[in-house]
C-alpha cells in the first residue's frame, strides 16, 4: 500500500516512472501478495510508457509473480516476448522462475524441458538453484 501511495505522488509530480521503478512496483506488489496491481503496472507500463523498454531485471520480476501465480502459460509468453519482440537477453534466474513455475505445478517434464531450451537457445548455465529445484522435482516425481 505504501509503495502504490509513493507511485501515485510520482505520478502527481508529473514525474514518468522509469523501468526501475516499474521494475521495484512489479516486485513489491508480488512480494505483498498484490498480483492484481503487479499487474497494472506491467500493463502500464507497456501501454503508457512509450519510453520504458522492458530489461532482464523487470521482466524477471514480472515472471516470478506469475510464476508464483501458476499463470505459466503467461510467464512462457513473457518469456518468449523478451527475445522476439525487446531483444531482451534472458539470464538463469529468468529461467529458473519458469522452472520453479513448472516444478509448483507438477509439471516436471516440463520444467525439465525449460532446462533443455535455457542451455540450447540461450547457452545459459544452470545454476545451483535450477540443479536444487530439478533434482527435488525428479526425486519427488520419483524419476531419479
Amino acid at each position: 500500500e505504501s509503495a502504490h501511495r509513493v507511485f501515485s505522488d510520482l505520478r502527481q509530480a508529473h514525474l514518468q516512472p522509469d523501468r526501475y521503478t516499474y521494475t521495484q512496483l512489479i516486485s513489491a506488489a508480488e512480494r505483498a501478495g498484490e498480483y492484481e496491481a503487479a499487474d497494472v503496472v506491467w500493463r502500464e507500463m507497456l501501454t503508457k510508457s512509450r519510453h520504458v523498454v522492458p530489461h532482464t531485471v523487470m521482466c524477471g520480476a514480472y515472471i516470478h509473480c506469475l510464476a508464483r501465480q501458476r499463470r505459466n502459460l503467461e510467464a512462457e509468453d513473457v518469456l518468449e516476448t523478451m527475445k522476439a519482440r525487446w531483444d531482451v537477453p534472458r539470464n538463469a534466474a529468468v529461467y529458473n522462475a519458469l522452472i520453479g513455475a513448472h516444478v509448483r505445478a507438477g509439471d516436471v517434464p516440463k520444467a525439465l524441458h525449460v532446462y533443455d531450451r535455457m542451455q540450447k537457445e540461450d547457452n545459459i548455465m544452470a545454476t545451483e538453484i535450477t540443479f536444487a529445484v530439478l533434482i527435488r522435482a525428479c526425486e519427488e516425481d520419483g524419476e531419479f
